[in-house]
């Protein structure tokens, strides 16, 4: 989940200045759509990192994903390890 493969990417990443009426209108609006779209434990998540604004949302939930890849291949490694193949035979 990368924010460059998204068509928004210019307009949120260039708005560090201050926001524009219509932006102010706009982004809670996107953060609404994040939230709506996260599973509810991502929420709970999202609701105690209490993001102000969509890039905020974005950035977390952007960290918590490639935090968790390095987690989830380390988890898989040993899964693998132990498995018990009986019979068959295994060619790692």
């Amino acid at each position: 989940m990368t924010l460059g493969s998204h068509h928004c990417t210019r307009a949120i990443l260039k708005c560090r200045c201050l926001p524009t009426e219509e932006w102010l209108k706009v982004d809670p609006l996107v953060k609404s759509w994040i939230f709506l779209t996260c599973n509810d434990v991502l929420v709970g998540r999202l609701v105690k990192a209490n993001p102000k604004t969509a890039l905020d949302a974005w950035t977390f939930l952007e960290k918590v994903f490639k935090d968790n890849k390095r987690t989830k291949t380390i988890a898989l490694r040993g899964e693998l390890r132990v498995l018990d193949i009986g019979d068959m035979t295994c060619m790692l």
